[in-house]
């Protein structure tokens, strides 16, 4: 009876070992109003204020979700990580998630040898280049809001297979670009 058991418990060892590991998502929450750089963000009840730090905590291939607000950051997505604008805290009157982080540089960026997921949702705006990408990402649902005459999205050398879909480009009147980019 002993070897039986044995022998049991020895191929339930093996058919749990055969299964593969599949790590869970910890995506990250991010409120401008009842967030707080010291939770742990990954919960909409105890978000991030900023979508910086919510972005350096989320894994690979994770979510950044965004109530919408207005967020003076520069934020840069790598690793398949994705950000996406959602109105979780439906009670602070925040529709819409702006970036804009003024004069410091894009809203947005994928740096060389990076890759982002999807970037949906958001108004980015910026004095220079809202989005800069020199690596792939998917652009879809956001308002390129520019206040100055430049670019929109500057796609550089190794951005591959960057997606800009569905996306408003709004302009200053005396913009001269054509909306380009």
């Amino acid at each position: 009876m002993r070897n039986r058991a044995a022998l049991l418990a020895a191929a339930l060892v093996a058919a749990f070992a055969a299964i593969p590991s599949v790590a869970a998502a910890a995506d990250t929450f991010v409120d401008d109003d009842t967030g707080n750089n010291a939770n742990p963000c990954t919960a909409p009840g105890a978000p991030c204020q900023s979508i910086i730090t919510a972005v350096s905590i989320a894994g690979p291939d994770d979510t950044v979700h965004v109530d919408g607000g207005d967020y003076a950051e520069f934020v840069s997505l790598t690793n398949g990580k994705s950000l996406v604008e959602e109105d979780f805290n439906s009670g602070d009157g925040d529709l819409q998630a702006t970036i804009d982080p003024g004069a410091l540089g894009p809203a947005m960026a994928v740096p060389a040898g990076g890759a982002a997921g999807e970037i949906r949702g958001f108004t980015l705006r910026s004095d220079a280049v809202p989005v800069s990408l020199e690596g792939p990402a998917n652009l879809t649902g956001n308002t390129f809001d520019d206040p100055d005459a430049n670019t929109h999205v500057n796609l550089l050398q190794g951005s591959g297979a960057a997606s800009i879909t569905g996306n408003t480009f709004t302009d200053n009147p005396t913009d001269t670009d054509d909306q380009n980019g």
